[in-house]
């Protein structure tokens, strides 16, 4: 599954304003199936932002449908009430949007025994058909025989495609779900990496430009956090 991020302030004066553009973006691209709006808990002044009027109104337009997660489960806003699904928890709201690997086996697994117990039946109603058939002409017994050959035959064809099936979409599924866990971005930073962030406004570092010398940041790493300030820049 894929996910695309847009990246906004979500407190502050211009927070409204980046939302509302995050929201737009994903309307005019139609790359995203649904949209979700969240950010962590905070005060009543932190979470302002989703209760202004450009921000409910850019929900309510939307024409993907908006999973609202803000804050923790006891905060609301009016963003919460524009759009189309609450969330309690920004995690809730992923939840929501994503089905667990143990649901998709299970449809699958549902699919293929109504599959076989579908085929199993108009078999055995193909069976009967000719039995009677066959008693009618008693006689000809090879008749019977080729046909109850062919039957099985045909039985044995699908009991086995329908394993070669099931077990290459199985397979399909395993390596989606391990793509998943190489993609984790906790797995990311256990391989040394780190990531670098504003220590005032937590802002993503990707570029020296977007430092000066005597800045405070923060350092995430795979186990803890580092606070640093910046002594030199290298272009």
């Amino acid at each position: 599954m894929s996910v695309l991020i847009y990246p906004v302030r979500v407190q502050g004066e211009e927070a409204a304003f980046e939302i509302v553009e995050g929201i737009e973006y994903f309307n005019e691209a139609k790359s995203v199936d649904v949209i979700i709006v969240g950010r962590g808990g905070g005060s009543l002044e932190d979470l302002a932002p989703f209760n202004e009027e450009i921000v409910a109104r850019a929900i309510y337009a939307s024409q993907i449908p908006v999973v609202s997660g803000v804050g923790h489960e006891i905060d609301f806003t009016i963003a919460d009430f524009v759009a189309d699904v609450r969330a309690p928890t920004p995690t809730a709201a992923a939840d929501m949007v994503v089905r667990a690997k143990s649901e998709f086996l299970d449809i699958i697994e549902g699919l293929r025994a109504q599959l076989e117990q579908g085929m199993r039946n108009r078999l055995e109603r193909s069976k009967l058909a000719l039995y009677q058939e066959v008693m009618d002409l008693r006689e000809r017994k090879e008749i019977f025989v080729s046909h109850r050959m062919y039957l099985d035959e045909l039985l044995n064809n699908l009991t086995h495609g329908f394993s070669t099936y099931f077990t290459g979409r199985k397979t399909v599924v395993d390596s989606l779900a391990q793509r998943l866990i190489d993609l984790n971005p906790e797995n990311i930073l256990k391989r040394g990496y780190s990531i670098t962030m504003k220590k005032e406004t937590g802002e993503v570092v990707i570029s020296s430009t977007q430092v000066a010398q005597g800045d405070e940041l923060a350092v995430r790493l795979s186990q803890g956090e580092l606070g640093v300030t910046v002594v030199e820049k290298v272009s």
